[in-house]
């Protein structure tokens, strides 16, 4: 595990190369670096590294990125092997995550984890039974103060699943939450006011799950309780929403690490475990290889295995523990313990000292590290780790009293970091190259009828060059002004042909290949539909806001709270002054007389 200190170290980096990165470039070709933002009066304000000022009119600027930018991904590469990233449900702006180590980064720009479905974007991996879930959330920005992040158990990967969430707020309102049926209502527990960084753990025993709270990771409090009926096959993961759905939220989680069954397995070609073959997870200590290789590339003798984990006693009793023959050694919490033979009918070759040691008293749930390592000595001999008390009968420890922990470590070597790439989410693209993330209402041949920021609009259908309805995995495709007229479904395919519209929410699409098709936006599996390609606009700024609207602009005018953005299609749109993520100013075009 990375040191705790070096790991806040990393954090505290990123942090300040997220602020203080930011560049402003003027349209006479000078460059400042440092954290700039928007004041009134039209001036952008920068602060140097050396702590100086500069205050720049807008209008001289070419470039800039505000204060309120959230933390870049190119920071970030892939994540963990056997981890996948997906948003749940229909988010508004589509999500990301990256990993660097152990630290993981997760974006989206969308909505809420309760009611009766769910949208956010969550980090997951396949888990089946007994399984603890544990993280740090180190931070959480965005611009709603409620956005989340935490741990979550889910039943499947639908919206509506069934779910366990033990997660925190921007502002440290920790409380368990879960829906107990699919589609059901979720409900969450009264919230506790607690303070980020904050260790969170989930843990599902069958029925039941608790979630817990940590400063440390090592002392645990009770968040809450749920029972809730899963499938024994299920998802554990991060999950992190902005709660706005036009707002973007970025959470940085460290730590992550989940108890699964079965035990950390180290292969060795060698006899003293020196050279390593390769890592897994075995489900319990029980193999006949019957004088065969354990593995594809390990040698059929004079191998050795280490393994590595934790069981849980069903009595509280007192143990004996047995293994089949070999150089087998047995530590139980950093105590080596005797190992008689399994059923007494082979001969040992134990290199150790311990010929008798007590029985164990353990306690049952439970768990209890251990170490067994095995050489192997020859012949056809099987390994089995066994043991048995009063009540427990003699046999081979079972896999479901079996536990190892697992961190979720990025994978080693070179990986593509990602990166800060725009990406159209839901809402309108306008000819004029304006994009305003939003809920389509309706679309006629006359006109688009959109909501942005609680305000509705009526845009010419001619204007229109995009109308997303939903997030589908290609919806970078809408990026491409050369996209024909045609319409985006939900899974990826692209039908090119004439857009026929209806009463507002029916749509006919007529194409080659497969003549003329209807469709109703509320029903179908539209995602998106292209009216034509986008044009120069000739505006004087292009404007970038946390909601992943870009509006361009022919004046901006700054206040105390406020920024006015005249745009010549919607008018002068108000947004509050900390929205403003991005601008670029264009050279003004010579006027002739």
């Amino acid at each position: 595990m990375i040191n705790r200190r070096w790991m806040l170290f990393i954090v505290a980096v990123l942090l300040r190369c997220s602020a203080l990165g930011a560049t402003v470039t003027t349209l006479d070709g000078k460059r400042y670096e440092g954290e700039a933002c928007l004041q009134p009066g039209n001036i952008v304000s920068v602060v140097l590294r050396d702590s100086s000022k500069r205050s720049i009119p807008l209008d001289h600027v070419k470039s800039a990125t505000f204060g309120s930018a959230q933390l870049s991904m190119a920071n970030f590469g892939h994540i963990a092997e056997g981890w996948t990233n997906i948003d749940i449900g229909d988010v508004t702006i589509a999500g990301t995550a990256g990993q660097s180590n152990t630290l993981f980064a997760v974006r989206i720009g969308s909505g809420h984890i309760d009611d009766r479905a769910d949208s956010f974007h969550y980090v997951y991996t396949p888990a089946r039974g007994d399984v603890d879930l544990v993280a740090r959330i180190v931070s959480i920005s965005g611009a709603d103060h409620l956005a989340r992040a935490g741990v979550m158990f889910r039943d499947s990967l639908r919206p509506e699943s069934k779910f366990a969430f033990a997660g925190i707020t921007a502002t440290g309102e920790a409380a368990l939450q879960h829906r107990s049926d699919t589609g059901g209502r979720a409900i969450r527990a009264a919230p506790v006011a607690l303070n980020l960084p904050l260790w969170l753990k989930l843990t599902r025993r069958e029925k039941n799950f608790a979630a817990y709270t940590s400063d440390d990771g090592k002392d645990w409090r009770q968040l809450g309780l749920a029972s809730l009926a899963f499938k024994d096959n299920c998802f554990v993961g991060l999950a992190v929403s902005s709660h706005s759905a036009l707002s973007f939220c970025t959470a940085l989680i460290d730590g992550v690490s989940r108890t699964i069954t079965g035990v950390h397995a180290e292969y060795f070609a060698d006899f003293n475990f020196t050279k390593v073959l390769t890592n897994r997870i075995d489900p319990m200590i029980n193999f006949a290889w019957d004088g065969m290789s354990p593995l594809e590339g390990a040698p059929a003798t004079k191998y050795s295995i280490r393994w590595t984990g934790e069981f849980e006693p069903k009595f509280s009793e007192n143990y004996t523990f047995y293994a089949h023959p070999g150089d087998a050694r047995l530590w139980v919490k950093d105590q080596e313990v005797a190992l008689p033979p399994f059923h007494g009918n082979y001969p040992t070759f134990r290199q150790t000292e311990v010929t008798n040691s007590p029985p164990l008293l353990l306690k049952a749930g439970n768990r209890y590290p251990f170490r067994f390592e095995f050489r192997h000595i020859g012949g056809r001999l099987p390994v089995m780790l066994g043991w048995s008390s009063q009540s427990q009968r003699h046999e081979p420890i079972p896999a479901r009293r079996l536990f190892c922990v697992v961190d979720a470590r990025a994978q080693p070597g070179p990986r593509a970091a990602l990166t800060n790439q725009w990406t159209m989410g839901r809402g309108i693209l306008l000819r004029n190259g304006t994009f305003l993330a939003g809920a389509v209402r309706s679309i006629t041949a006359d006109g688009v009828k959109f909501l942005y920021r609680e305000k509705e609009y009526i845009v010419a259908s001619h204007q229109v060059a995009r109308a997303v309805f939903r997030i589908s995995p290609r919806n970078a495709m809408l990026n491409n002004p050369e996209l024909p007229a045609g319409a985006l479904l939900g899974n990826g395919d692209f039908i090119e042909g004439r857009l026929q519209f209806g009463r507002g929410r029916d749509v006919k699409v007529s194409s080659v290949l497969f003549g003329l098709k209807s469709y109703n936006l509320d029903n179908s599996d539209i995602a998106a539909l292209s009216l034509g390609g986008p044009s120069a606009s000739g505006a004087r700024y292009e404007v970038r806001l946390a909601d992943n609207s870009i509006l361009m602009a022919n004046f901006v005018s700054v206040a105390q709270d406020q920024v006015s953005i005249a745009e010549s299609l919607l008018g002068t749109l108000q947004v509050p002054r900390d929205a403003v993520t991005e601008l670029r100013g264009f050279q003004p075009r010579a006027t002739t007389r």
